[in-house]
């Protein structure tokens, strides 16, 4: 039940615990899909090849724990709190205001960084011509776009002290409700674009329905980081930028957390198919011998020559097959 100031038990209302489990619960969900992608390219594939695709998941799990973290610290300078609890804390409310820009930064370049990473993957199993000339087009916007809203939120406020000053914030400052509700809008935008670009590629790849099926419900994972845009954005919109903020919109980061955690899954699901359907794999020296195979069957057994054939491809790890 919302509380007026002045209700008894107004100032004891507290979501730190709330926004604590949602936060790291997701985060943790994270890490455990970018470990398992790595393990099944490297151990059940057997592909040592580095791709832009994992470069850029690996380098989003990093700035997704830097924002988680910077998120802690907004819910230990008051964020989930009521602004009459921090107001009475003036050095903690302008550390608090400090701690959300840097978080805020975070962010955007974090959704930016995910959403590349998924591109790339579309890229590598897009045909050639017009499939990855979009692909390629999306992905060159998605990185302007980003630079946009990295810079917007850092210099959101000239000089930049002035986003910290309690005195005279929000003079010299853009309002930061429209940027967001732009920024966040486009987002959402971009979410739709990218969990509708694949489905032509996906129906067009010389495989057989089922697994065009499988690769198709792996990314439909991205349907999570475009409903979680989608209530960020509704987030927003409720939290006309006044009042309340630290305890009305204190879901705000989170549910970007929460967004940015669902697009890591989504980026890494495809690559743990793997795993989960088990599908046999080559043996780790690929220049073992059917002789010694063979030898190893019985000692009459006569000793035969053998050759290596290798095939690879681009969107695979190398095959071996053995030829008597």
């Amino acid at each position: 039940m919302m509380l007026k100031y002045g209700d008894p038990g107004y100032m004891e209302q507290d979501r730190s615990l709330m926004l604590y489990s949602i936060t790291f619960s997701f985060l943790a969900a994270s890490i455990c899909m970018v470990v398992l992608r790595i393990y099944c390219q490297w151990y059940l594939l057997r592909s040592r090849r580095i791709t832009l695709s994992g470069i850029l998941i690996v380098i989003s799990l990093f700035v997704d724990i830097a924002s988680c973290i910077l998120i802690h610290f907004q819910i230990h300078t008051g964020m989930g709190k009521h602004i009459e609890y921090s107001r009475a804390r003036p050095a903690m409310l302008k550390a608090s205001m400090k701690i959300g820009l840097a978080q805020n930064t975070c962010y955007q370049a974090l959704i930016g960084l995910v959403k590349m990473s998924i591109l790339a993957q579309f890229y590598q199993f897009a045909q050639p011509g017009l499939q990855r000339r979009v692909v390629a087009w999306v992905g060159g916007f998605v990185c302007i776009f980003m630079l946009f809203t990295v810079f917007a939120a850092i210099f959101q406020c000239i000089p930049m002290k002035a986003a910290w000053d309690l005195q005279n914030f929000p003079r010299g400052c853009w309002n930061m409700m429209n940027v967001n509700f732009f920024t966040s809008s486009m987002n959402t935008f971009l979410d739709l674009v990218i969990f509708l670009l694949p489905i032509t590629t996906i129906y067009r790849l010389p495989t057989t329905f089922r697994k065009k099926l499988t690769l198709a419900l792996a990314y439909s994972m991205g349907l999570l980081a475009l409903a979680c845009s989608a209530i960020r954005v509704r987030n927003i919109v409720f939290f006309n930028g006044e009042g309340d903020f630290t305890y009305v919109a204190c879901m705000v980061p989170v549910w970007g957390a929460i967004e940015c955690n669902a697009g890591i899954i989504c980026a890494s699901f495809p690559s743990l198919l793997p795993l989960i359907t088990r599908t046999p794999h080559p043996p780790p020296n690929p220049s073992i011998r059917l002789s010694s195979t063979l030898a190893s069957s019985g000692p009459h057994q006569p000793h035969r020559e053998s050759k290596v054939l290798t095939t690879k491809t681009d969107a695979a790890p190398p095959l071996s097959t053995w030829e008597a």
